[in-house]
């Protein structure tokens, strides 16, 4: 049998973090969001933030992700020369900031 998702584990850095679960409501609402975030996000061009988790403490996460968008995601990785995980960073940053300027979230948090 084919395999359908791959276990990640993310650590988001606190400031993400805090946006992230700004837009958790309920079960099934991280994966929607990180998918959202992936799907939705030109991932070529998103900025990358500087992760750092040697002052910072990162909230980890994990997700079971299609395959699909797992390759797509590793192939953006390595063409930027970064780490899946910065790359994640960028995107679920961007996203929740623009649920964010829509209204869609509780958040006040700045980018």
């Amino acid at each position: 049998m084919k395999k359908e998702h791959v276990p990640v584990h993310l650590r988001l850095m606190p400031e993400v973090a805090a946006r992230f679960r700004d837009h958790i409501r309920k079960r099934g609402d991280v994966a929607a969001l990180i998918l959202a975030s992936i799907l939705e996000t030109d991932l070529e061009n998103v900025p990358l933030p500087e992760v750092t988790f040697v002052e910072q403490k990162p909230e980890k996460t994990n997700y079971h992700m299609p395959v699909k968008v797992f390759k797509r995601l590793q192939a953006v990785a390595a063409a930027r020369k970064c780490s899946m995980n910065a790359l994640l960073n960028g995107a679920i940053a961007k996203y929740t900031r623009r649920l964010q300027l829509k209204g869609k979230g509780r958040s006040t948090h700045d980018d």
